[in-house]
């Protein structure tokens, strides 16, 4: 990530983190990762955000699909959380073909193996080689709505 990005804007004893690294949001460099086992075994060290907002009927699928990539509704991005970058775009790509209704869970599920066993062999699909979203416009951060309103300023 240095190489690419250069030196990241924070770093601690057990995170490196760069701010608006294009096309990221946000990139973080954990010292130690989750492990994951799909589609193979590896540790999630490698953290990468972009500004997107999932509708809320699709939080489920892209959980199914896979639970390192989290939507956060209330900053409007996705999070990818992979043991590197290829990876990374690879499994934002395939959340955003589930937003747009060109896959379901499990199709993704199975283009990402397919993805994943080409990479082993040296070859870089396509669903990996960039991001293919367009940036959204407007305010994509979703606060919520208050339940617990103020008291009323008594006279």
């Amino acid at each position: 990530m240095r190489a690419k990005y250069g030196a990241p804007q924070e770093a601690t004893a057990t995170m490196l983190i760069w701010r608006d690294n294009a096309p990221w949001a946000r990139t973080i460099v954990h010292k130690t990762g989750a492990e994951h086992d799909f589609p193979a075994q590896h540790r999630d060290v490698l953290e990468q955000t972009i500004v997107y907002k999932v509708p809320l009927n699709l939080y489920n699928a892209i959980a199914t699909y896979n639970g390192s990539v989290i939507p956060d509704r209330t900053r409007g991005t996705i999070t990818s959380f992979g043991d590197n970058e290829v990876t990374n775009i690879l499994s934002i790509n395939l959340a955003v073909g589930i937003v747009r209704g060109q896959m379901s869970a499990e199709q993704a599920r199975k283009a990402h193996v397919a993805a994943a066993l080409d990479l082993a062999a040296g070859k870089t699909p396509e669903a990996a080689r960039a991001l293919t979203l367009q940036p959204q416009q407007g305010d994509l951060t979703d606060p919520d709505t208050g339940m617990i309103l103020p008291e009323k300023a008594k006279p």
